[in-house]
């Protein structure tokens, strides 16, 4: 996009990156266990590619991206603009490929280019099908089928041969597998791996030209924020959770805000998948952070050489640093899970989050945590009816994290726009919200 011809620098002053801390969510009243998470930082209706378009127009030349030596072949540093221009090339490929917005590509892939990738089917029009790797042949397929997904981006889990034993005998893009009428083609991120019958990420670059760069900004024109944006498969949901794009970016905004992200800081992401785009990226863009994305085995020495002042890992990739060197920049530590044993030397308490599926946060750390801004939560007996202050109960909440449904209709028991955790929790006098460590660890 045109950062001269469309610049959001005036627009985006109250809900741009940068809006300042998480407000504490407002005290509960009449001694009822009901509380709303409070209103900072300010609800955005706007797209994932506006978000994206924020971030450019507020940080353009600074580092977006970072992509270390050991992942890359060798190291590429991409500023907001790159990553814009980049997000833009890969869009215009996917329209070259014959996709028309609101079509869904599935994608089981991870790694650096697929955090990218994801942002272009946003910038495309498209809808995100995010495969959760833990999912079997015969849930991919299912998934594949429900969300009638036109391309599919396999990860190194994903069992091509058993889904799909036309491929090897198919031209790239025009694959014709009869369990599959949707699907016509395989996309792959590792050009050396490629399997036969599958398209190359740098074929699909090559594709894009001025003809489709030049429809990207009708297609924005024509996204509303409470458009789908992605669609959740995961052994819990295989009927697949609907997402909007507002949803998306304001869970980013509520992410960067509680954990204190901003546009001095370097975040380090170690996580697999759609974890990474939903808990790293996208709250990156919010802050204007910079993002190093790295494998397990390089975490340490990423660290050390980028200098980074956060990190987004599984808990137990935390907890693998602290025989390590001292990390004298690293300030804030997000594990995924509970962190049970200390973390790197010097760095402060972690900052749990406890995440709705998808990866929408709920609440700060299990004991003692806020409810997420512009949420109401609300603990209910066997009866259905709020409980008084302090007694335990079923948790349900309402607002922009919960799902819009499931993609193929199937209801998703929400009832008045409550959506019921499954957790059972309890509010302290001052709305704090506390779950137990066995439901927090599972």
């Amino acid at each position: 996009m045109s950062i001269l011809k469309d610049s959001l620098a005036g627009r985006i002053a109250d809900w741009g990156a940068g809006a300042g801390p998480a407000s504490q969510p407002a005290l509960p009243v009449e001694g009822r266990s009901y509380l709303r998470g409070g209103m900072r930082p300010a609800l955005a209706h706007i797209t994932l590619t506006r978000l994206l378009a924020a971030a450019v127009a507020q940080f353009g030349p600074r580092e977006a991206l970072v992509l270390p030596a050991s992942q890359s072949g060798r190291g590429k540093r991409l500023s907001f603009y790159d990553l814009d221009r980049a997000v833009d090339e890969i869009a215009s490929g996917l329209l070259a490929l014959g996709l028309v917005r609101g079509e869904v590509l599935a994608l089981q892939a991870g790694g650096a280019e697929a955090l990218v990738l994801r942002l272009a089917i946003a910038r495309a029009g498209l809808v995100l099908a995010e495969l959760s790797p833990e999912l079997d042949a015969e849930d991919v397929l299912a998934a594949l089928r429900d969300s009638n997904a036109r391309v599919l981006v396999p990860g190194a889990a994903t069992p091509l041969r058993t889904l799909l034993p036309e491929l090897d005998v198919s031209f790239p893009g025009q694959l014709s597998a009869p369990d599959l009428p949707a699907l016509r083609g395989v996309l792959s991120l590792d050009d050396a791996a490629a399997p036969d019958g599958a398209l190359r990420l740098s074929a699909l670059r090559d594709m894009a030209g001025p003809a489709q760069q030049l429809r990207l900004p009708g297609i924005e024109a024509q996204t509303d924020p409470d458009d789908s944006a992605l669609i959740l498969y995961d052994p819990q949901h295989p009927t697949g959770l609907v997402y909007s794009h507002y949803a998306l970016v304001n869970a980013a905004r509520a992410i960067a805000a509680l954990s204190g992200l901003s546009e001095t800081d370097r975040l380090a992401l170690c996580l697999p998948g759609g974890a990474g785009f939903l808990t790293g990226l996208l709250p990156a863009l919010a802050a204007g952070a910079a993002l190093i994305p790295c494998a397990p085995e390089t975490l340490a020495s990423v660290l050390d050489a980028e200098r980074c002042t956060a990190l987004r890992s599984r808990s137990v990739d935390m907890a693998a640093l602290r025989e390590g060197p001292r990390l004298p920049s690293l300030r804030l530590l997000l594990p995924v899970g509970p962190l049970k044993e200390a973390g790197p030397q010097g760095v402060a308490q972690p900052l749990l989050t406890f995440a709705l599926p998808g990866g929408l946060p709920l609440c700060l750390s299990p004991q003692g945590g806020w409810i997420a801004p512009h949420l109401e939560a609300k603990i209910v007996g066997a009866t259905g009816r709020i409980l008084p202050l302090g007694k335990r109960g079923r948790l349900f909440i309402r607002g922009y994290a919960v799902p819009q449904g499931c993609w193929s209709g199937a209801g998703t028991g929400l009832r008045d726009g409550w959506s019921d955790t499954g957790l059972d929790g309890v509010f302290g006098p001052d709305g704090r919200l506390n779950l137990s460590e066995a439901q927090f660890s599972n």
